[in-house]
């Protein structure tokens, strides 16, 4: 091994092949030493393989689902500014019409669990009994289940003995419950101009 050309690895010895340095040099330094079979056995030796890479397939992590917005837009399709014919268009004749206990002024349309109240033409307020089991808003229903309702539509915007209830632009929804029990009893969905 005194004359050709000379590899010189870096400190690294074989590790240098997989990203150290390699220099070369030709006839400037004086000749190594020669090396016996056994050393040389060793550097001459490949370098050894890296372990395979193994991929495990896992699921994707899902993302979590993006809460929509409460916008209170409609309540069982219904929107407060629905007319008389509109409400018919969407829900078909009433079982009947009478008026409201509380006010005898308001004209309501009794559709079994869902009853929608009108005065002048206006309509002021819709009603869903827990008999339903479920209440539509914005298109999405909901159980009657306070817990559930909590954290799907997040924390309400108002609070009273008789219920909670959340307010958005002009539109409200309360819940109604049983001061005993705290059962929702009904939903009722109005104009919020005045909370």
């Amino acid at each position: 091994m005194t004359a050709g050309l000379k590899f010189i690895l870096s400190a690294g010895g074989l590790a240098a092949l997989a990203g150290g340095w390699i220099a070369i040099y030709a006839d400037i330094l004086p000749p190594l030493p020669e090396l016996q079979t056994e050393q040389a056995a060793v550097y001459a030796a490949p370098p050894q393989a890296f372990p395979a890479l193994t991929v495990v397939n896992e699921p994707p992590l899902e993302a979590p689902q993006k809460k929509e917005p409460l916008r209170l837009a409609s309540v069982e399709g219904i929107r407060l500014g629905d007319s008389m014919m509109e409400l018919i268009r969407k829900k078909g004749q009433p079982l009947a019409i009478h008026s409201d206990t509380r006010l005898s002024d308001l004209e309501v349309y009794d559709y079994g669990a869902v009853d929608v109240a009108f005065r002048g033409g206006d309509l002021l307020y819709v009603e869903v009994s827990a008999e339903a089991a479920t209440v539509s808003i914005d298109g999405i229903p909901h159980s009657f289940e306070t817990e559930v309702l909590r954290e799907t539509l997040g924390e309400p915007d108002f609070e009273a003995e008789d219920g909670w209830g959340y307010k958005r632009g002009f539109g409200a929804v309360k819940f109604y419950t049983d001061p005993a029990t705290g059962q929702i009893q009904s939903v009722h969905y109005f104009d919020a101009v005045g909370i």
